[in-house]
């Protein structure tokens, strides 16, 4: 291999390695102080959990029992919301979320969809809903009741905001993929361009 086509790679490699650097798992565990507790205006990895009417709580196991019970069941602490809640940055730096876990709380209210909307730095936004599992809590016994959604476009946030289409029941929601939104520096950029356009180059002498 030339040394021009390793420098391509290696910027390659650095770039895809700058876009999955610094995810970070907001998992809720150890917030439920074994039962349940109050999230509303918390702060968990430079992200502020708020809703505004206030039921907003952190559920544990100590609550919802085992995994053949009605509530959402994974072993572990998460977040739950009656009606909305609102992810917004707590410094500074927008972020962006890859994922999040979500299921209906309990069987009784069942939740078809949840609304994911996002704004952006610069003032726009992104919508998108999504379909969400309708089997009972107490017929899913795998040991995990939820499902991940796995999201795009919803990069460079100042805020999320989840609207469930229920309000008589709450959206469990757990597992939230974020990572600080970066872009990347000019010299990198400036020295990926030139090993685009050299490997370019030598394909067409190539080709002659």
């Amino acid at each position: 291999m030339s040394p021009l086509i390793r420098l391509s790679a290696a910027a390659l490699v650095s770039l895809a390695f700058a876009a999955t650097a610094g995810a970070t798992v907001i998992d809720f565990n150890g917030k439920a102080a074994g039962y349940y507790a109050s999230a509303n205006n918390t702060v968990l990895n430079n992200i502020k959990f708020s809703s505004s009417s206030g039921n907003l709580l952190y559920m544990g196991t100590g609550y919802t029992g085992g995994d053949t019970s009605p509530y959402a069941y994974n072993g572990t602490d998460y977040l739950m919301s009656y009606n909305s809640f609102t992810l917004s940055a707590a410094t500074a730096s927008p972020f962006s979320v890859q994922s999040l876990d979500m299921k209906a709380w309990n069987t009784y209210g069942p939740i078809a969809s949840a609304t994911l909307v996002g704004t952006y730095a610069n003032g726009g936004t992104i919508s998108n809903t999504i379909n969400l599992n309708q089997t009972g809590n107490n017929i899913l016994t795998g040991g995990n009741d939820f499902n991940t959604y796995l999201l795009s476009g919803y990069t460079n946030l100042t805020s999320l905001t989840i609207q469930q289409s229920n309000d008589n029941n709450w959206l469990a929601v757990d597992n939230i993929t974020i990572n600080a939104a970066t872009v990347p520096e000019p010299g990198t950029l400036a020295v990926f361009g030139p090993g685009l356009a050299g490997l370019a180059a030598m394909r067409r002498r190539k080709q002659r």
